[in-house]
């Protein structure tokens, strides 16, 4: 039997390891690996890492923009919603400059003085030049987002870009705004809340 000389690890592999190993992970405790599925690097964090909270800053900046996965779903949570608040202040900055980039950012709606879900879609529609209840609308899941808009409007592209910035500026914000989508059978949420959103 002819012994093979071992394949080295891909250079991200070799790199990213010895970043989070110097984040005080344990050797053996994770793995780095090009996922198919994610058409990505993924960095799958096991129990035997020894990762906690205070982990979480270094191995995002070692992580960079690859997918990381905590086999402890606690972990996973809180590491997701860490991110996201670290994130929040660049999300919210590009949204605003996306909506000031469409001249829509004056006089942005406020959700806390709308009374409904409903409401506020309906005001973030008329900001961004779409008929009220073209994209939004009710039914008994609650408030849902399907772009009935003309596709072959000359304004679609810009109207949902717009919309897409107002829906993130809100959600970036902190507004309590809950809504669905349904495409392919799916039904989701999007926004603050992980509920239902409001009949």
């Amino acid at each position: 039997m002819i012994d093979m000389p071992q394949i080295p690890p891909p250079a991200y592999e070799q790199g990213l390891t010895q970043e989070l190993l110097q984040c005080g992970l344990q050797n053996g405790g994770f793995a780095v690996k090009y996922a198919e599925e994610l058409q990505g690097v993924e960095v799958v964090i096991h129990k035997e890492a020894g990762a906690s909270p205070e982990h979480f800053d270094c191995i995002r900046q070692a992580a960079g923009s690859k997918f990381v996965t905590f086999e402890n779903p606690e972990l996973q949570q809180a590491y997701v919603d860490q991110s996201s608040e670290a994130l929040r202040p660049t999300v919210l900055a590009d949204a605003r400059a996306e909506l000031e980039k469409h001249g829509v950012f004056d006089g942005f709606p406020e959700r806390s003085e709308l009374n409904s879900d409903k409401l506020f879609a309906e005001a973030l529609e008329r900001k961004c030049g779409i008929k009220p209840g073209s994209f939004f609308f009710q039914n008994q899941l609650g408030l849902i987002g399907q772009p009935e808009v003309s596709r072959h409007s000359k304004d679609y592209g810009e109207q949902m870009s717009c919309l897409i910035a107002a829906i993130t500026y809100a959600d970036a914000k902190g507004d309590d705004f809950k809504f669905g989508f349904i495409g392919n059978e799916a039904f989701g949420v999007i926004g603050n809340e992980s509920a239902a959103p409001d009949e």
